[in-house]
């Protein structure tokens, strides 16, 4: 196979990236815990934690869905994983060529699809059959997986980013329609309908998102006129014509965190693209994040252990107990799950340990 434009022959890494996957890394981890504790509004069961760092739909439930910047999480989360992809996969297709880059693909994809599957076993031990569809397509790490495989190969097949940015912006396009249309079945029991086929709106434009990150990867690294002038010609302009792009369509088909609508893809764009932005200018002015970069560099095991683990161990307590005492929740709940991951980051940056697929 011939060879596709890299940012370098080797594979070094990129503090400011780092920086900007631990942010991503830490707001993860904030969402994790504020989850359980979320309350319930129907029931009037009140929440417990801060409302900002919780999905929006945990606190009203209706035809528009309440939308927090958490609700984004999960699409800033894989525009990080599409930008870094596009680094991997490239500096691995200049240096050993295609073939070795589509077994990286592979097994990256194969990871997280491996990861779902263990997810739905362990999250229902006891349930007798598994729910293939949240194993495939309506799973997290499902959809991870899915951005990962439309980021790999939109990078093989589309060489040009500016093309490849286009195409993504055809399927946001076209995502909208078919979300418009009464043909398919959303999230949500009121339009489960039994003559509606299923269509798998989350993990589309997901996938779009991630593509998307692509784009901006390739359009920093191979910048001729250096990473700083791509971030100001053509990073910054564009999130903000992504932003002002998500405005206009929410007054049309408002943001949902499970379907991913175009507004809210568009939004996740604008806001990632900015906050890799930031990263690069704090990078530029010497100010760094001590705890960020070693949460940066495990990325998927800080993901892991925390939609895993940290959900268990706060099951492990009674609610009106952590509700009674909320200086206790803070320091149980709040802080020690917290304080224990990026211990476990430190701990493993420190020894130059970093999960690979």
């Amino acid at each position: 196979m011939e060879s596709v434009d890299s940012p370098s022959q080797t594979h070094e890494r990129y503090e400011w990236l780092d920086q900007s996957r631990g942010l991503v890394s830490l707001m993860f981890i904030f969402a994790i815990i504020t989850y359980p504790v979320s309350g319930d509004p129907i029931l009037g069961i009140d929440p417990l934690g801060p409302t900002f760092l919780n999905h929006g739909y945990k606190y009203f439930k209706g035809p528009v869905p309440l939308i927090t910047i958490v609700d984004v999480g999960q699409q800033i989360f894989i525009f990080v994983m599409g930008f870094a992809a596009y680094l991997a996969f490239t500096s691995r297709w200049s240096k050993k060529g295609g073939w070795t880059a589509g077994l990286y693909a592979a097994r990256r994809v194969g990871l997280l699809f491996l990861l779902s599957f263990a997810e739905a076993c362990f999250e229902y031990p006891g349930r007798h059959e598994i729910r293939w569809n949240e194993v495939l397509w309506e799973g997290t790490l499902a959809k991870l997986a899915i951005g990962s495989l439309a980021a790999f190969s939109c990078i093989a097949l589309i060489r040009d980013a500016n093309r490849r940015f286009l195409f993504a912006l055809g399927v946001m396009a076209l995502h909208a329609v078919c979300y418009a249309s009464p043909w398919f079945d959303r999230y949500g029991y009121v339009n489960d309908l039994p003559w509606r086929p299923m269509f798998p709106f989350g993990a589309v434009n997901l996938a779009v998102v991630a593509v998307v990150a692509t784009c901006f990867a390739q359009w920093v690294w191979t910048h001729p006129e250096g990473v700083a002038a791509a971030f100001r010609q053509r990073i910054a302009p564009t999130c903000f014509y992504a932003l002002g792009a998500a405005y206009c369509l929410g007054w049309v088909q408002p943001a949902h965190h499970h379907d991913v609508t175009a507004s809210l893809a568009l939004f996740a764009v604008g806001i990632s693209g900015l906050m890799l932005t930031m990263c690069f200018c704090f990078g530029q002015m010497g100010i760094h994040f001590p705890l960020l970069t070693p949460l940066g560099k495990n990325l998927l095991l800080t993901f892991v252990l925390a939609a895993i683990i940290v959900d268990l161990y706060i099951g492990l307590y009674d609610r009106e107990f952590l509700a009674q005492r909320p200086f206790m929740t803070l320091l149980l709940v709040g802080i020690l799950p917290a304080t224990i991951l990026a211990a476990v980051a430190v701990f493993l940056e420190r020894r130059s340990i970093i999960l690979r697929a």
